[in-house]
């Protein structure tokens, strides 16, 4: 849901359609923060769970992203951390059908770990 306000325990705050619009299609970390009435900082430090953060200011700035629907963007995040979360497969002939459960099981187990798994295929390839 992207709405010009969103209503908090408190004052609706208001962001000017200018204000959305300059921020293009995807939401940031500052349109949480405008919405929450915090600094960028804050919603980072919410974001990656800092306990330095008061419980009541944290569900302010998760309602503020629970509201407008934000979800960190994972490429910037893995330029910030030098991390991309992911694991290459490469596999020799990717139309074995045995190698559907090992795909399923390999992708199950990252994903709950906050991989990714990219998996490529070398058929024809030395």
């Amino acid at each position: 849901m992207r709405t010009g306000q969103v209503e908090l325990a408190g004052p609706v705050v208001t962001m000017t359609e200018h204000q959305m619009a300059s921020r293009g299609s995807k939401l940031t970390i500052r349109d949480v923060a405008i919405a929450a009435g915090v600094s960028t900082g804050t919603v980072s430090r919410v974001l990656n769970a800092h306990a330095t953060v008061h419980p009541d200011i944290r569900r302010k700035v998760r309602r503020a992203i629970d509201e407008l629907g934000y979800a960190p963007n994972a490429v910037a995040q893995s330029m910030r951390n030098r991390s991309t979360h992911t694991i290459g497969c490469i596999l020799r002939e990717i139309n074995i059908p045995q190698l559907a459960g090992f795909v399923k099981a390999a992708h199950d187990v990252l994903d709950e770990v906050g991989f990714s798994l990219l998996i490529s295929n070398s058929e024809g390839r030395e």
